[in-house]
């Protein structure tokens, strides 16, 4: 794992504490090293090659929360445009913003990602 301090070599199980520990999302950086099979009958390089690979990645993303916001901007910014279009003042819809987006949030429909149950 590395750190804004430096690299540190840590084992899969201390990898996946790690990352349940991490609360909102975030980007990391990993980087592994990892031994390929290699082993044909007869392969002389066999146990004296590693792959080292560099994995960009988000870290504590919730999709179904990010779909479900997206949701409500887009019917509160519908809502907002009806009323404009209906003839009510700007400064009226500005009062009431916060609470048409809350309101349209709360009543967009809700997606489910498969995985959640």
């Amino acid at each position: 794992v590395k750190t804004k301090d430096a690299a540190m070599v840590i084992s899969q199980a201390d990898l996946r504490t790690r990352l349940l520990r991490v609360r909102g999302t975030t980007f990391i950086q990993l980087f592994s090293t990892t031994e390929p099979k290699m082993n044909k009958t007869g392969n002389p390089l066999h146990g004296l090659i590693v792959k080292d690979s560099t994995t960009n990645c988000i870290v504590g993303f919730d999709y179904t929360n990010m779909v479900d916001n997206a949701r409500g901007r887009e019917l509160s910014v519908e809502v907002i445009e009806a009323c404009k279009e209906a003839g009510i003042s700007i400064d009226i819809l500005a009062q009431f913003s916060a609470e048409v987006k809350t309101m349209a949030k709360d009543s967009a429909e809700k997606f489910t990602a498969s995985s959640r149950k």
